[in-house]
């Protein structure tokens, strides 16, 4: 919203195919998108692309990397802004076209001046002679590619992190053409989706701002409500949502598949708000949960193939789910659960629908005129269309596969992020020594609601682990395989130690899985710090300050 003046992703998978320079950063798709990760490496070996990682552990992704920037957590802001320092000094910058691109390219010149980086290096450990040669890698492609994913987002500065990362694309003139531009691979297959239909609390249909009058009008009249009906200020964020239900504002709190008390920094807090809601609904194909055992009610709900519907992906794309099987008992579709509770409260007129196609159908007539325009795609279309991104205005309309190939932005000209470092909200001391990362295994999802239910993948990673740097571990007197215990100012949890030369010095990783109900210490969550960035409102879950010890 802030670089393109909209929700706007531009790029495809296909891009891939045509880059001469791929860059990784913060993310992992090796193991959390492997589909993905093997048009990589295709496109790395077979077009002869260079790979570019940034992260600060030695993952299956980065191993893959002709670089690999091992950096310290946290300082991904002063690594961006001195490569930009580099592009320009070393004249890798077109001006003109730049200029052209951006609103404020001049303005960025200036800020970054002094971000050389001999600077940047005591910032993020990296040595200087690696920036420079990654600045110049980037100047030098004739077509970059710009992946990121949670790891640079979930930062208390997330934000600041990708607008600097953006940066970088814009200012090389990386954007509208093949092989090149920003992609954000989301973490679910539904991400996109929740966005362009308005699923988040500052959003309506079409990605339409709330605060817009206009666009209340617009989808009132589709609706069939009177615009004034519809709130002019966002709704609250999930941590807004927790914090009222703390206050007592919130009374009754309706959780449709999250599972907050396992995934919300300082689950301890988390565990205590929903264990006081006066009235919680949780909504869920599995049970128990760490948060539906603090229900009231809990509804059974369908999961991915028992129910049908359209999902959009992290490249535009849309493509129908149709339903496989039905659903088990008692469980039935969310749209279902949401319809019949609504016409008991009375809104039988606006939840008549008869079927998924009825309600795509109407959502549609919301995209029309809008970045997201699906008016060309119908449930027959997607039977045989598969993966067809929009913008799709018309029937005879093949989809866009990258957008703003005539350079026209929603915003007139791109705006580059002017930011400056700033450390995490909680930093290493002489009492919690080292600083936590949590992330991702292949063989687990999210809170394991799932997967921890199936047998083979619990033998696979069947427990919390945590990886240490070797000189941290014999400063400790740890040994690999040792029980440890991890203890920050929230929480603690007990876990074997993998000792690793992957892990960077000063810091180590605990992949975030595992709730309380996996066992007595193992809330990894119960960790984390409620810190949240600026403008998303996203956890910082990749940097907390931890001491371990053996358990």
């Amino acid at each position: 919203m802030q670089a393109f003046g909209a929700d706007s992703p531009p790029c495809a998978y296909d891009d891939l195919n045509h880059a001469d320079l791929v860059v990784v950063s913060g993310y992992n798709p090796a193991l959390s998108k492997p589909v993905l990760f093997r048009r990589l490496l295709a496109a790395k070996h077979e077009a002869g692309a260079k790979l570019i990682v940034v992260d600060p552990r030695t993952t299956p992704t980065a191993a893959k990397a002709d670089v690999h920037l091992r950096i310290a957590p946290g300082t991904d802001v002063a690594l961006h802004n001195a490569i930009a320092h580099v592009l320009i000094r070393d004249e890798l910058v077109d001006e003109e076209e730049a200029r052209q691109l951006t609103r404020n390219y001049d303005e960025l010149k200036r800020h970054v001046a002094r971000d050389t980086p001999v600077r940047a290096s005591r910032v993020t450990g990296l040595p200087e002679q690696q920036i420079t040669k990654v600045a110049r890698m980037i100047g030098n492609a004739g077509a970059a590619l710009f992946l990121w994913g949670q790891g640079l987002n979930q930062s208390r500065v997330g934000t600041r992190k990708v607008t600097t990362l953006l940066n970088l694309a814009f200012m090389t003139g990386n954007i509208g053409k093949p092989g090149a531009g920003p992609l954000a691979v989301a973490g679910q297959s539904g991400a996109m989706a929740l966005r362009e239909v308005g699923a988040l609390p500052h959003l309506l249909p079409g990605l339409r701002l709330v605060s817009d009058a206009k666009a209340r009008s617009d989808i009132g009249h589709i609706w069939g409500v009177d615009p004034n009906r519809i709130a002019p200020q966002p709704g609250k964020t999930l941590p807004e949502i927790l914090e009222a239900v703390d206050q007592g504002t919130i009374k009754a709190l309706w959780i449709i598949h999250a599972n907050p008390a396992a995934t919300f920094p300082d689950t301890g807090w988390a565990r205590s708000v929903l264990a006081r809601t006066e009235f919680l609904v949780v909504q869920d194909c599995y049970h128990p949960t760490e948060t539906s055992r603090h229900a009231h009610i809990v509804l059974p709900a369908a999961q991915w193939g028992e129910k049908t519907g359209v999902v959009t992906n992290s490249e535009r794309g849309l493509n129908l789910a149709r339903q496989a099987v039905p659903p088990p008992g008692e469980a039935k579709a969310d749209l279902e659960i949401v319809m019949e509770i609504a016409r008991e409260m009375g809104f039988d007129r606006h939840f008549d629908y008869a079927s998924t196609e009825e309600i795509f159908d109407e959502y549609r007539s919301c995209t029309t005129g809008r970045p997201c325009d699906i008016g060309g795609v119908t449930y027959q279309r997607l039977a045989t269309d598969k993966g067809i991104q929009w913008p799709v205005p018309t029937a005879d309309h093949p989809g866009t596969r990258r957008r703003f190939t005539d350079r026209r932005f929603p915003g007139g000209k791109l705006a580059l992020g002017l930011h400056r470092h700033e450390d995490p909200a909680e930093r290493p001391d002489q009492d919690y020594p080292l600083l936590l990362i949590t992330g991702l295994v292949a063989a687990q999802f999210h809170s394991r609601t799932r997967t921890g239910r199936v047998e083979r993948l619990n033998r696979a990673v069947p427990e919390p682990f945590v990886e240490i740097h070797p000189r941290d571990a014999d400063e400790l007197t740890v040994e690999n395989g040792d029980l440890v215990e991890v203890s920050s100012r929230r929480g603690r949890i007990k876990a074997r130690a993998r000792v690793t030369a992957t892990m960077r010095e000063g810091a180590i990783f605990v992949p975030y899985h595992f709730g309380d109900l996996a066992g007595p210490d193992q809330a990894v969550n119960s960790l984390t710090i409620r810190s949240f960035d600026e403008f998303a409102h996203q956890p910082e879950f990749k940097a907390c300050a931890v001491r371990v010890t053996k358990a």
